[in-house]
C-alpha cells in the first residue's frame, strides 16, 4: 500500500505553504507598501494578499474558510478604503512605489521679513 505523506491538498498546489518565515507572492507585494496595508482591517489584508495572487473571489472564500459573500465584502471594503474600483486598479496601485512626501520646512527669518 503507498502511504501519502501528510500534506493538504492546498500544501501541494501553494509550494510556499508550510515553509517556515516564507511568504506568499501576494503578502510580499503587499508588505512593499505598508502606507497603504495599514489602512485595512487584517481581515481584508488576507483577502487583498490573495486578490494580488490572482485568485477569484470564490477561491479565496474556500482558501480561507468564508463565505463568498464575506469576501466580496472585504473586497469592497478594500476598494473604498484604497480608492479603486478594479482588482486591475488595485494591482497598479500597488505597483507603484509610495509618493515621497517631503518634510515641512520651518521658513527662516529672511523668508518672512
Amino acid at each position: 500500500m503507498i502511504q501519502m505523506p501528510n500534506e493538504s491538498l492546498s500544501d501541494l498546489r501553494d509550494p510556499i505553504a508550510g515553509v517556515v518565515g516564507a511568504q506568499s507572492p501576494g503578502a510580499l507585494i503587499a508588505s512593499q507598501r505598508p502606507d497603504l496595508v495599514g489602512r485595512i482591517t487584517s481581515a481584508q489584508r488576507r483577502v487583498l494578499e490573495l486578490l494580488l495572487e490572482g485568485l477569484s473571489e470564490p477561491q479565496i472564500a474556500q482558501r480561507i474558510g468564508r463565505s463568498k459573500h464575506t469576501v466580496h465584502d472585504h473586497t469592497k471594503g478594500i476598494y473604498t478604503t484604497l480608492g479603486v474600483n478594479t482588482r486591475v486598479g488595485l494591482v497598479l496601485l500597488f505597483s507603484r512605489p509610495p509618493v515621497a512626501q517631503s518634510p515641512v520646512q520651518p521658513r527662516s527669518a529672511q523668508e518672512t521679513a
